[in-house]
C-alpha cells in the first residue's frame, strides 16, 4: 500500500512537470497560435488538449486513460496534458483556439462522502501530516468546537487528518471533509464550471464538462469517452488527424476501462469507495441535513450543487448519461443547461456574483460562527433541531466513528 501511494505521488509529480513545461507558449499571438482555417498552413502552433480532474472526481480513471493514450495521440499530432486536482485555466494550452479541455466534475455531496470514506484508509502522504500543516481547516473546526457545533473533540494540531477521521463522530468527520473540500477540490470544480461558461458565452466550445457519474455503467462509460475523444480532437485543423486522434483516445479508453481490464479494476479499487455503497445513501442524507443546519456551512454544498450538472440535477436524458443527448456540456449545450437550471439555483455563493465570479474561497461562509446575534441564533437553531431529532427517536444519537470498515468505489 505504501509503495502504491509512492507510485501515485511520482505519477502526479511527473504530470505536474509535464504541465509546467507546457505552461507558456513563446508566440506573438494572444492565443499562442493563429486561428486559421482547415489547412496545414493555418496551423502554425501545437495542437494541445488537457484532461482536468478534481479530488474524488475520477482522477485515477482519467490518468490511466491519458497515460495509455499519450504516445499514440502525439503521433497523430495532439499533445495531451493531464491536471489532477487543480484548475490551471488555459495556461497549459496557451489559450489557443485549437486547444481543448475536458473537465470531470461530480455532485458535491457525493464528492464529500466519498472523500470522507477514502481518507480513513488512503496512503496518500498529505493525510498523514499533522493539522499544523492544515491550518485553515483546523481553524474552522476549532471555531466550530468553540461554538458548540461538534459532537466530539476537535482535531489537535499534532494529530493527522487520517487519525482524526478515524476517531471522529460521523457528523464531525463529514463536516471536516466538507470544509476541506469546499476550500480545495470543490472550489476547483466551481472554477472549471465558471471557466466553461465564460468560454461558451464568448461563442467558443473549448471546455467541455463530463460527470463522473456518467462512467459508472459500461455503456455510458463508453459513450462518455467517445464524446470526450471527439471533443479533445476537435481543435485539430485537418480532418484526417482529428479522426486518428479521436480513434486513438477511444481505443485507449476502452483498453483502460475497469469493465474490460482486471488491472484497471484493481487500480481503481485502491482509490475508490464503491465497496461502501451501503453506507453512502445514509451519509449523504446526513450531510445534506448538516449542510442546511450548520452555521459552518449554511447551505454551501446546496448552492454549489445547483451549479453542477450531475446527480439529481443532471441536464441530460437517460438518467444523466450523455448517450441519448449525444453531447457533453460545452458551448451551446452548456448554455442551454445553465439557462434551464436557472430556476433551481439558489442565492450566489458567499462573496460571489450571480454568475459565480469572485474569490473561490468564498464558497465557505466567514467565521466567526457564534459571535453575533444572527450567528448565535443560527447556532441555537442548530442545537434545537439536533435535540428534537434525538427526542423523536427517544434516544441520544450515538457518537460512532465514520464507517468502521475499510471502504473501496467512485
Amino acid at each position: 500500500a505504501a509503495l502504491a501511494g509512492l507510485a501515485l505521488a511520482l505519477i502526479y509529480g511527473r504530470q505536474a512537470v509535464h504541465i509546467a513545461a507546457k505552461g507558456r507558449l513563446e508566440t506573438g499571438s494572444v492565443y499562442g497560435v493563429s486561428d486559421g482555417g482547415d489547412t496545414e498552413a493555418a496551423c502554425t502552433g501545437p495542437h494541445t488538449a488537457l484532461i482536468a480532474t478534481n479530488h474524488k472526481t475520477g482522477t485515477v480513471m482519467a490518468l490511466n486513460v491519458a497515460n495509455s493514450a499519450r504516445k499514440d495521440l502525439k503521433k497523430a499530432g495532439l499533445e495531451l496534458s493531464f491536471s489532477p486536482h487543480n484548475w490551471p485555466g488555459f495556461g497549459v494550452t496557451g489559450g489557443s483556439p485549437h486547444s481543448r479541455v475536458l473537465a470531470f466534475v461530480r455532485e458535491p455531496h457525493a464528492t464529500v462522502v466519498s472523500g470522507a470514506l477514502y481518507h480513513k484508509f488512503t496512503t496518500e502522504d498529505w493525510t498523514h501530516r499533522p493539522f499544523r500543516e492544515h491550518k485553515d481547516t483546523h481553524a474552522r473546526m476549532a471555531e466550530a468546537a468553540r461554538c458548540g457545533l461538534l459532537e466530539g473533540a476537535p482535531p489537535r494540531l499534532d494529530e493527522t487528518l487520517q487519525q482524526y477521521m478515524r476517531r471522529a463522530p460521523t457528523r464531525d468527520g463529514l463536516l471536516l471533509e466538507a470544509v476541506r473540500a469546499l476550500s480545495n477540490g470543490l472550489a476547483s470544480v466551481h472554477r472549471q464550471i465558471m471557466a466553461a461558461l465564460e468560454d461558451a458565452r464568448s461563442g467558443k466550445a473549448r471546455i467541455a464538462l463530463a460527470c463522473l457519474e456518467w462512467t459508472a455503467e459500461e455503456t455510458c462509460y463508453t459513450r462518455t469517452w467517445s464524446l470526450a475523444a471527439e471533443h479533445l480532437a476537435s481543435g485539430m485543423c485537418l480532418a484526417e488527424r482529428r479522426s486518428r486522434a479521436g480513434e486513438a483516445l477511444r481505443l485507449h479508453a476502452a483498453k483502460r476501462s475497469s469493465f474490460a481490464s482486471s488491472e484497471a479494476t484493481k487500480e481503481r479499487a485502491k482509490h475508490s469507495t464503491s465497496n461502501s455503497l451501503h453506507l453512502k445513501d445514509g451519509l449523504e442524507k446526513e450531510l445534506r441535513d448538516l449542510d442546511s443546519t450548520s452555521p459552518v456551512l449554511r447551505g454551501a454544498l446546496a448552492r454549489l450543487q445547483a451549479e453542477v450538472p450531475c446527480g439529481a440535477l443532471a441536464a441530460l436524458d437517460g438518467g444523466g448519461c450523455p448517450a441519448e443527448a449525444g453531447e457533453l456540456l460545452s458551448g451551446e449545450a452548456l448554455l442551454r443547461w445553465w439557462e434551464g437550471a436557472a430556476g433551481r439555483r439558489l442565492a450566489p455563493l458567499w462573496g460571489a456574483s450571480a454568475d459565480g465570479d469572485g474569490d473561490h474561497h468564498a464558497l465557505l461562509p466567514p467565521m466567526p460562527y457564534c459571535s453575533g446575534a444572527e450567528d448565535a441564533g443560527a447556532t441555537a437553531a442548530h442545537k434545537d433541531k439536533r435535540a428534537a431529532e434525538a427526542a423523536s427517536t427517544n434516544k441520544i444519537k450515538p457518537k460512532t466513528a465514520l464507517g468502521a470498515e475499510r471502504c473501496d468505489g467512485l
